[in-house]
């Protein structure tokens, strides 16, 4: 998608995900128009439902998905189309699709993929519980503070910011 950058030092930064913050003031910018890109939203915004952080990182999964396959999970058709299958339509494993990628990696995108929020982790910190620990990070920070938590590897709190996504070994 177009909010995903790739910095000069490899870095990528995922701009404008502070959509569950948003969403929680007003999930519609008119009666019946939905904001973001379909393809990207969690279950529980296309069904109109509370969201929180959870719902960005769902949204994440997605992304890191469509990175490690070439697409998105749920794809084609149209947006109401999109809607009803991001809502209803089961993710299959990435690892069954992409016999080749880590499985540790398979494992947490599949957890930030879960159709039900308290399936997904409870935030960016916490996605290391499925074993990736050091070998693939997540680093959810602020606007202000997105350049300097890179530099210096720190994870920060999700706020309504940015999500930087960068690899360790």
């Amino acid at each position: 998608p177009s909010n995903v950058l790739i910095g000069f030092d490899g870095s990528i930064k995922i701009t404008d995900f502070g959509i569950a913050k948003a969403a929680a003031k007003s999930s519609h910018t008119r009666t019946g128009v939905i904001k973001g890109k379909v393809e990207y939203m969690s279950p529980e915004h296309a069904l109109r439902r509370p969201v929180d952080g959870r719902s960005d990182l769902y949204s994440l999964g997605v992304v890191l998905f469509e990175v490690m396959r070439g697409e998105p999970p749920v794809h084609g058709g149209s947006d109401l189309e999109l809607l009803k299958r991001v809502a209803y339509e089961a993710i299959p494993p990435l690892g069954s699709l992409v016999p080749d990628v880590d499985p540790e990696i398979a494992a947490l995108i599949d957890r930030l993929v879960a159709k039900r929020p308290e399936d997904r982790p409870a935030d960016g910190a916490s996605g290391g519980d499925t074993g990736v620990a050091g070998s693939f990070a997540l680093n959810i920070v602020t606007d202000s503070k997105t350049e300097a938590a890179l530099r210096a590897g720190s994870m920060v709190d999700a706020g309504a910011g940015d999500v930087a996504v960068k690899g360790r070994n």
